[in-house]
């Protein structure tokens, strides 16, 4: 069994041996007789799209299925005769189709500082892929259908595309990485006209502070700068 795969809407040319008895092929799914005695069934319901020849040159006879399309795909069989034996030929037409992607791990995953992370990307081709690769920040990390990041830092952050490519084209799937990390604090105080204010930076994922003033916790949402100066005076 030979598999076809062509593109659609083109005119796809089964080649058989010159002394072909017959010719079947889907209809849309059992195998219908095409060709017979070196004609074409004019009951085809898609006859108008068929032409049988035969190339001289090649020596061969030809079955052309123009604008193929998705009803055209499966089996197609010729019979015939070569040095006194009965011979048979089967071919299984396909249209190419882009693959089908998707991360496994989703569209977002958070993940701790320094812990390491791996991503799945699972495709679907009904044939060959020419090229899977993940690429972040428009460069190329790794031809495979799998990233391993070891010990990942801040840097590493943000989208990750998977492009798998085939003959009909490249399709991508991206995921999301989120990196939590504790918060780096830093403190400062400044007096101005007989006013303390207290500043308090802090770098973090999530980013939610909570400060605590003597038995009061303030949250980071609610906090103005003439309220921790009242609390300071």
């Amino acid at each position: 069994m030979t598999y076809v795969y062509v593109y659609e809407n083109v005119t796809v040319v089964l080649s058989c041996n010159y002394n072909v008895a017959a010719w079947w092929g889907p209809i849309p799914l059992n195998l219908t007789t095409y060709v017979s005695g070196g004609k074409l069934d004019p009951k085809l319901p898609h006859y108008t799209r068929l032409s049988f020849d035969y190339n001289h040159t090649a020596n061969t006879a030809e079955l052309h299925i123009h604008k193929f399309t998705k009803e055209d795909e499966g089996l197609y069989r010729c019979s015939y005769t070569e040095n006194d034996k009965y011979q048979m030929k089967e071919e299984t037409v396909l249209i190419r189709i882009l693959p089908i992607v998707q991360i496994l791990e989703g569209n977002s995953i958070s993940v701790v500082e320094g812990s390491s992370v791996d991503l799945r990307c699972n495709y679907n081709s009904n044939h060959v892929i020419n090229d899977i690769k993940w690429q972040h920040d428009n460069k190329n990390i790794i031809n495979s259908s799998q990233l391993h990041l070891e010990s990942i830092k801040r840097d590493q952050t943000g989208e990750y595309y998977c492009t798998v490519s085939n003959q009909a084209g490249s399709v991508t799937a991206n995921v999301t990485i989120e990196l939590l990390y504790p918060p780096d604090v830093a403190v400062s105080f400044s007096d101005k006209d007989e006013i303390r204010q207290l500043k308090c930076d802090a770098d973090g994922f999530p980013k939610s502070i909570t400060l605590e003033i003597g038995n009061t916790n303030l949250n980071s949402e609610n906090i103005s700068d003439s309220y921790l100066q009242q609390k300071m005076e």
